[in-house]
């Protein structure tokens, strides 16, 4: 039995589509309202969803654990109202859960913008988006691109709590269970700037001021992690957001994602051998950060050396990149350079 959790204040555009999208996997929709006044609390009731209520008190883990203490399936999938899985990813989840490969799983969340210049941003290859949000009545609107997170949002339901004002995290109740956490390929589709540019703001101001107070609670390598990518996120200060992130990876010294971050900042600040560094790491580690490769052959095109930059995308091919023909148009301009 599977239980979807969700925390909603004034979600009626989005609440819908997320709950059609994952209504044939799911057994049991559990939402928890912090204080809404159009109709979220309706449209929950008209999907069956089990609503109850909490104040919001500008601490996303303990609404999230307030929704977690009402699930009673064997299984919970956490999401929130303006994310979407897809037929492919809700297949995918079905056969997570069934396959006895692990007791809880990272997805990815896919946050689409058109913001170019933050960290880890793709480009769209497709315009699979946009048709996601044109078949589930969505707001239409063009996105350049997309930035990737790893969030645990599927787990054994054993008692387990999410930690953090902001940027919730599983993992630290998982582990101290025991429990093991395993990658997916499972695909969170985030729509938040259909929300606007007003919305957008306010919530990086409101954003930005809880992570530093998560911080302060926490100490822990996340936390700093996270910090740091709000402080750039909001400021663009680099300099302040690398001195937490270096803080991360000195308390979690093979933290993927914050090795990849400083990577980039090497990139935005033109030192390329350290950034080559980084990436190097990040792929030690974990053969199957796509991005990493990415950024990889972006420094070795930078550097002009491109036999490396060919290697590194031939590699990238041999672990699947989902970006195949974009890779395979580059390995043939690449070829075209080696042979003049």
């Amino acid at each position: 039995m599977l239980s979807l959790c969700i925390i909603t204040k004034d979600e009626e555009i989005f609440l819908p589509a997320c709950f059609q999208a994952v209504q044939d996997i799911v057994d049991e929709i559990v939402v928890v309202d912090t204080g809404s006044t159009d109709r979220t609390v309706e449209i929950a009731k008209g999907f069956c969803a089990k609503v109850y209520f909490t104040p919001w008190e500008e601490d996303f883990a303990k609404a999230k654990n307030v929704a977690l203490g009402y699930a009673t399936g064997d299984w919970v999938l956490n999401l929130d109202a303006d994310e979407i899985i897809d037929a492919k990813g809700c297949e995918e989840v079905k056969r997570l859960i069934s396959s006895n490969t692990a007791d809880a799983f990272y997805l990815l969340q896919r946050t689409y913008t058109n913001y170019t210049k933050g960290l880890g941003f793709v480009r769209l290859a497709s315009n699979a988006p946009f048709l996601l949000m044109q078949h589930l009545n969505l707001p239409q609107k063009e996105f350049s691109g997309h930035y990737t997170t790893k969030i645990i949002r599927l787990f054994r339901n054993k008692n387990i709590t999410f930690v953090g004002a902001i940027h919730e995290d599983a993992r630290p109740a998982l582990e101290k269970k025991g429990m093991g956490i395993a990658e997916s390929a499972v695909v969170m589709h985030h729509f938040h700037e259909l929300k606007g540019d007003a919305f957008i703001e306010k919530k990086r101001d409101s954003y930005l001021r809880m992570l530093r107070k998560r911080f302060d609670e926490l100490q822990t390598a996340k936390a700093a992690y996270d910090l740091g990518l709000g402080i750039y996120d909001r400021k663009k200060d680099i300099d302040e957001a690398r001195q937490y992130v270096e803080k991360a990876l000195e308390m979690e010294p093979d933290f993927e994602e914050a090795l990849f971050t400083l990577g980039v900042f090497s990139i935005k600040e033109k030192k390329y051998e350290g950034g080559i560094t980084y990436f190097e790491k990040v792929l030690s580690l974990n053969p199957r950060n796509y991005w990493a490769y990415t950024n990889l052959a972006l420094l070795y095109a930078t550097l002009k050396e491109w036999k490396k930059c060919k290697v590194v995308y031939e590699k990238a091919l041999e672990k699947g990149h989902p970006e195949m023909e974009e890779i395979l148009g580059q390995i043939k301009a690449l070829e075209g350079k080696l042979s003049d």
